[in-house]
């Protein structure tokens, strides 16, 4: 309540000083309350409102403080743009996930995939209508994958990425295909796209069961070789990348 601070203190210092008028034995001898007895009382109601007006000021400031840096919180996670993970997120999640598949000897997968042909939907349509386009392919993506624990991010510009835990490599191929179709089928009009006259997405796929010889960071180069295979090969596709360097492609 907004002025719970007041009438608790009025009622507190109220209660004060009815019972110093009693402890001064004006009840029991009868007499009526005097001048003085009511200024009294008057001068703690007032002192007990300005008293609780403060705690409720103190109070409100509070509240505003903590949902102000909940705010900045959820601000420092989330893309500006998309509504879904950062790079900042994408980054303190993987390494969180990470080493707890380190710790657990559990499979951990990666889809990097970006938006094919991106720059000319920019200059076809203009910046407005590829932001769009960003948004769209973000929030399909977010609703048909972002569940259980993985996470949907933007990882730069027209490019995304999907942290599987606990996924191993023919599952997290089967969702990067499946992310592949949905966003196909979004059937977003790109007429300088080489493929269907639609936006398409490339993806590469990496996963592994790490130990402590082995880094996050190369992880993410692999996933990101696969994906530039999948543009080598002609687009709208989906490459795993093995550790031994050997390519399997799919589309």
């Amino acid at each position: 309540m907004k002025y719970t601070g007041r009438i608790i203190g009025v009622l507190f210092v109220l209660a004060n000083s009815l019972m110093w008028i009693q402890h001064q034995g004006i009840f029991h001898q009868g007499r009526k309350l005097g001048p003085f007895e009511i200024i009294f009382s008057s001068f703690y109601i007032v002192l007990g409102w300005w008293l609780g007006k403060i705690y409720d000021r103190f109070t409100l400031q509070k509240k505003e403080l903590q949902k102000s840096n909940e705010r900045l919180e959820y601000l420092s996670k989330v893309d500006g743009l998309t509504g879904i993970a950062n790079r900042r997120s994408f980054d303190h999640y993987l390494q969180q996930k990470w080493d707890i598949a380190v710790q657990s000897n559990s499979p951990i997968s990666l889809i990097l995939f970006d938006i094919d042909y991106f720059k000319e939907y920019n200059d076809t349509y203009g910046h407005l209508r590829g932001d769009d386009c960003l948004k769209e392919v973000a929030a399909t993506v977010d609703a048909t994958v972002g569940r259980f624990q993985n996470i949907v991010a933007r990882f730069g510009g027209e490019e995304f990425a999907v942290i599987l835990p606990y996924t191993n490599l023919s599952d997290a191929y089967y969702i990067a295909e499946e992310i592949r179709l949905v966003v196909e089928t979004l059937k977003i009009p790109h007429i300088k796209s080489k493929l269907n006259g639609v936006v398409t997405i490339s993806a590469g796929v990496v996963s592994i069961t790490p130990d402590t010889s082995k880094s996050h960071a190369d992880f993410i180069n692999c996933a990101d070789h696969a994906l530039y295979q999948s543009k080598q090969n002609g687009r709208n596709q989906i490459c795993i990348y093995n550790f031994d360097e050997t390519f399997y492609k799919y589309s």
